[in-house]
């Protein structure tokens, strides 16, 4: 399963996520944030459609697809058919394992340097943003979406510092230490894990961190916490 959580405001968007699947009857370690063009990101939960969400970074990238709602158009088309595809492999067979769902999330700087975070699922077939993600708002997503952006959300105050009147959030600290809640806890320990991966997309810039199994071991990065992760409020 999946726990991904971010964070939005005018000045960029943040996004970590996990790398643990539990589906198909075992346990992988995967990447579950792409690069899609410029500075758009894509960011998957759900079901295994790996495949899919690689197909639609090729189509973009290949024709130079740099809106973002043909983006979306593109997403759309290639995740439909493959979802259902996806739905009635599982639905006919006879392993018994959970329905078919999918979440992609969109974020970044869209083609007009505005920062932007939307939620698509398979509820309404990928049709409209099931979530629009306004600025100053902790996003959380994952095996239980509430428990996950609850918690995020709760947590990122204490990240919080001012620095000559400006005000910054340490997001690489924050999404280190609710990761780490999340891997440890009853809940969520056995479909949530390290290495956790990060990324941070600001109008001059795009900053990526991975935090490893050993800094989960360690309850601490081996490298420590840097500047490039602070972002103004």
């Amino acid at each position: 399963m999946t726990a991904i959580i971010g964070y939005l405001n005018q000045n960029g968007v943040f996004m970590a996520a996990d790398s643990k699947r539990t589906g198909s009857g075992k346990i992988q370690t995967v990447q579950k944030m792409e690069h899609l063009i410029d500075k758009f990101y894509i960011a998957t939960g759900g079901s295994q459609m790996d495949e899919t969400r690689k197909k639609s970074v090729n189509e973009i990238q290949t024709n130079n697809i740099n809106k973002l709602s043909k983006i979306i158009t593109e997403i759309q088309k290639q995740y439909r058919p493959d979802f259902a595809e996806l739905s009635k492999k599982i639905s006919d067979s006879d392993i018994v394992q959970p329905s078919a769902g999918a979440t992609i999330i969109l974020f970044g700087i869209d083609e007009n340097q505005q920062s932007f975070l939307k939620i698509f699922d398979d509820d309404d077939n990928f049709t409209n943003p099931s979530e629009d993600i306004k600025y100053n708002q902790v996003f959380g997503t994952g095996t239980n979406d509430l428990q996950i952006e609850e918690q995020a959300a709760k947590s990122i105050e204490k990240y919080e510092k001012k620095i000559d009147k400006n005000e910054f959030i340490s997001l690489d600290k924050w999404a280190f230490e609710t990761m780490l809640n999340f891997a440890q806890s009853d809940d969520l320990k056995a479909t949530v894990d390290f290495p956790v991966h990060c990324v941070l997309i600001t109008t001059t810039e795009i900053v990526k961190k991975e935090f490893s199994s050993v800094d989960k071991m360690l309850q601490s990065p081996k490298n420590g916490f840097e500047n490039e992760f602070k972002i103004r409020k």
